[in-house]
């Protein structure tokens, strides 16, 4: 089955803090996937590294086969995410 997201090892900090740590999973296409956890728990990070908004300290990402760092672009053209805090004008 194809995946759609890969995420391998992936490390990301703020600074001192750790917000992920090591963490890996993988979903196939067609797939409904929701991404739960408590506040700070990395989620945001995660979700902004996939659409290639934040570098990663280690580890690795693929969305739709594409690399964030890379083809950022791309990716947010075939992804739909909706931000908690949108950047608008005021």
């Amino acid at each position: 089955m194809i995946e759609v997201i890969s995420v391998k090892n992936v490390c990301k900090r703020f600074g001192k803090r750790t917000v992920l740590d090591n963490v890996s999973l993988k979903v196939p296409s067609g797939v409904v996937f929701a991404l739960l956890g408590d506040n700070g728990a990395g989620k945001s990070a995660l979700i902004r590294s996939m659409l290639g908004y934040t570098k990663l300290n280690s580890g690795s990402i693929s969305v739709c086969g594409l690399d964030p760092l890379k083809q950022p672009l791309e990716i947010r053209r075939k992804v739909g995410d909706v931000s908690d805090a949108p950047g608008l004008y005021e």
